[in-house]
């Protein structure tokens, strides 16, 4: 039968232990945390939810993973700023992106930012939301880091804030931050990659990179998305996928031609209307049937005369009155 101690009277918040002697698992105020005894039974270990801190903890395995791979894991953030204005796939009214910088304003001093609207990357903010500033450039770029959101203003998280005492609070090489909200950077992760070092925050630019997924590539122009998919979208009427390969999409009639609209949109299917000064041009040769000249200049009642030797036509001029053409001896017109 397990024996349930108390040690106060304050109820399970104080020291609590579980099982005879030593106790199978403990509650230790102290720590804030469970210890519970380990496999050879000679110790007890801290079980924490939070990043492990002692030498003591239990770490989970995506700690354990993040730390070979040479990453310091911060807790996530709701957003990531973005500068990518052109429209992706899915913004039906074709409104571009906002740059989320162009909303930012570093306060020097202060180490922190002032946000007008209260969105990034399509995320309107409450306050404390965590949001991962990415891409200040130039003398903002010491500003780049993860902030908490409050009032308008930014100002960096304890986890990655240099300033308070503790490597588990500090932002620097390897710093990795997931990103589980946004328009255009949901589900992505991203790394600290400049300084290499612990970075001295006002001094060092801080650069971060992505990391990982392949979130915050998008579809743009002719090209669609779905989750991870990208595929060429056409428009099914003069575009379409043949056996793989982007093709011209041919009409149900035979013989059409793609006809432009005018306006710089789309082509459409017709018959070429040969009255139209920008449908035709040249002359048609004698051998499709034509004159392989321009008629246009001839008089009236003038006869045309096809020279085959030249492959050109030419006009007779109009006789007198009461008069017929006819051939002399030598094979000239008179």
């Amino acid at each position: 039968m397990a024996l349930i101690k108390q040690f106060g009277l304050a109820g399970v918040y104080e020291n609590v232990q579980f099982g005879k002697g030593n106790g199978r698992i403990k509650f230790d105020q102290s720590a804030n945390a469970f210890l519970v005894r380990n496999l050879a039974d000679s110790s007890l270990v801290n079980a924490r939810v939070a990043e492990p801190i002692e030498d003591s903890d239990a770490a989970t395995k995506f700690y354990v993973d993040s730390v070979a791979q040479g990453l310091d894991p911060k807790e996530a953030v709701v957003a990531a700023t973005n500068t990518i204005t052109t429209n992706i796939d899915g913004d039906i009214s074709g409104t571009p992106l906002p740059n989320d910088m162009s909303n930012l304003t570093y306060i020097t001093n202060d180490d922190k930012w002032t946000l007008s609207g209260g969105v990034i990357d399509g995320v309107t903010l409450t306050t404390n939301d965590r949001v991962l500033v990415k891409d200040a450039t130039g003398a903002d770029a010491v500003g780049n880091g993860i902030f908490v959101f409050a009032a308008g203003e930014l100002t960096r998280s304890a986890d990655a804030d240099n300033d308070i005492a503790g490597t588990q609070n500090e932002i620097g090489g390897g710093t990795f931050v997931f990103v589980i909200g946004g328009t255009v950077w949901e589900n992505s992760g991203w790394v600290v990659t400049s300084p290499k070092a612990t970075a001295v925050l006002k001094t060092d630019d801080i650069l971060f990179a992505q990391f990982s997924r392949v979130t915050g590539i998008y579809a743009d122009d002719g090209l669609g998305k779905s989750g991870n998919k990208i595929y060429v979208r056409t428009d099914g009427t003069t575009t379409h996928i043949d056996n793989d390969n982007v093709s011209v999409k041919s009409s149900t009639t035979q013989y059409q031609s793609l006809v432009s609209d005018g306006a710089g949109g789309t082509a459409n299917w017709s018959a070429i209307s040969l009255n139209e000064a920008d449908a035709t041009q040249n002359t048609l040769l004698r051998s499709r049937g034509g004159f392989a000249a321009d008629a246009s200049a001839f008089a009236d009642q003038s006869i045309y005369l096809s020279n085959l030797t030249s492959n050109t036509t030419t006009e007779l001029s109009v006789g007198a009155a009461n008069t017929v053409l006819r051939v002399d001896a030598n094979g000239v017109n008179t």
